[in-house]
């Protein structure tokens, strides 16, 4: 099956240094946060029909991995939030046991492919898990 791209309108992060991008991915994170004024920071959806989806699970899961791997995931966070804002491009999903989960396919502004993972809980509620290059999974 053929996955369909969306087209974000924003670049990579840029910067010299880890330290540096994943500065400038926080004060994304900071300003969405200020917007939402919640214990819980969102971005509403196009996809989801302007429901809420959560995106301080991402950190956790962000916080979890080794060095090297947030290295390659972090310049992809402001496309992510373009992506989880603005998509209206099917995504793929799974089913499993306790969750519904959507894998959804990105190209940055500069040409980079990126997957977003989105999962449902069984109350419907949605939590931004994971954002990465194609084959990096989870």
């Amino acid at each position: 099956m053929e996955s369909k791209y969306y087209q974000s309108r924003l670049p990579r992060i840029s910067g010299t240094n880890y330290t540096e991008i994943l500065a400038k991915a926080r004060a994304i994170y900071r300003d969405l946060d200020i917007q939402t004024g919640h214990r819980n920071t969102y971005v509403r959806s196009e996809y989801f029909k302007k429901q809420k989806i959560f995106l301080k699970t991402y950190w956790d899961h962000f916080g979890d991995k080794r060095l090297s791997q947030r290295r390659q995931r972090i310049p992809y966070y402001a496309a992510t939030i373009d992506l989880l804002k603005n998509t209206r491009v099917k995504p793929d999903e799974l089913y499993e046991k306790e969750h519904h989960l959507y894998r959804f396919f990105g190209i940055t502004k500069d040409g980079h492919k990126f997957v977003v993972q989105v999962k449902a809980n069984r109350k419907n509620e949605k939590y931004h898990m994971s954002s990465f290059p194609p084959g990096h999974h989870r």
